[in-house]
């Protein structure tokens, strides 16, 4: 009872953000099958994508992956062919912000409610930069740190139609101190790599954040038109980050 109610305070993930690592796992060679069998991941639920599954099942399921594929870099390589609109719920929303600030409104509405594994916070650095951090309610560890690495690539991609493509973070946050270094990543180089405290992160020019993506096709609006996220923000959610931004020293 105790283990089922600290899974439930762990949060959970979509079931459709699994398939991902299942396709990584069948160009490497491995079965996938056995994979989900081993961390009792049921493979029907797999083809529920709303399905929740708890935070530690789909991270054990993870490391399991990584283990099977002998990488720690699983989640990096699955961000790298992914495009952004198939990312479950969060995906699409995110392709409509307007700017990479917006983006990060989006990012917190979308992504910061109870029920989700991870939360998006936004908390002012040194030297007139802006910190978004990527909370998880689990320790750091092996299968986890791949939703990070996810995270921050398929957020680093997207951000550089903005920014340009040799744009990076200042400095890079990974909780979980995997042995594989991450300096020889394109997606990460020229960025300072550090591993410290219990919450992943991403530090960037605070006027970054006002870049503007370019505009989208309209075929490629129609074609999602039906999934967005046309619900205006929260005005709680924008009155709070507007005076997160009112308190930085620009």
């Amino acid at each position: 009872m105790r283990e089922d109610r600290h899974r439930e305070n762990a949060g959970f993930h979509l079931a459709g953000e699994l398939p991902r690592y299942l396709a990584f796992l069948d160009s490497q060679g491995v079965d996938s099958d056995a994979v989900l069998e081993r961390s009792g991941v049921l493979p029907e639920i797999v083809e529920t994508p709303d399905a929740l599954i708890p935070a530690q099942v789909a991270y054990g399921f993870v490391e399991q992956a990584c283990l099977a594929a002998e990488t720690e870099r699983m989640g990096l390589s699955v961000a790298l062919q992914t495009d952004l609109a198939e990312v479950s719920a969060l995906g699409v929303p995110l392709l409509n912000a307007r700017t990479v600030w917006e983006y990060l409104l989006i990012a917190c509405q979308v992504a910061n409610r109870p029920l989700h594994a991870l939360n998006f916070s936004l908390v002012q650095g040194r030297n007139r930069l802006l910190r978004v951090s990527f909370r998880r309610r689990v320790p750091p560890g092996l299968g986890s740190h791949q939703s990070d690495l996810e995270t921050a690539a398929l957020t680093i991609k997207r951000w550089r139609e903005a920014l340009g493509h040799e744009w990076r973070p200042t400095r890079i946050n990974f909780a979980y101190p995997a042995r594989c270094p991450l300096d020889g990543c394109e997606v990460f180089a020229g960025s300072q790599i550090v591993n410290s405290g219990s919450t992943s992160w991403m530090e960037f020019p605070l006027e970054d954040s006002l870049k503007i993506f370019p505009r989208r096709s309209r075929a490629a609006d129609e074609q999602e038109a039906g999934n967005a996220a046309d619900a205006p923000l929260p005005e709680a959610l924008v009155d709070r980050i507007k005076l997160q931004i009112m308190g930085l020293k620009l």
